[in-house]
């Protein structure tokens, strides 16, 4: 989870959330971040157009439609 660390210790004025399927996450982490256990071959609970990125990584072999998972990812990156 370094990388979501990092991200938010040098945005700190930025709302970081990370997910994952497991409760892996650090204790210590920066005021603006925030984890949360979830799926992300679920249909995404987040608001439409509500995030300015979305970063993904290590999951091969994790998502059986990666079609589906890219349109809910556009749909939820601000246009």
């Amino acid at each position: 989870m370094s990388v979501v660390n990092d991200f938010a210790d040098t945005h700190p004025s930025a709302c970081v959330i990370g997910t994952d399927l497991s409760p892996i996450q650090p204790t210590s982490v920066p005021p603006n971040l925030q984890f949360e256990i979830d799926d992300c071959e679920d249909e995404w609970l987040y608001q439409e157009d509500s995030f300015d990125m979305v970063h993904v990584r290590g999951l091969y072999g994790c998502v059986t439609d990666w079609d589906r998972f890219y349109e809910q990812a556009l749909r939820h990156v601000m246009q």
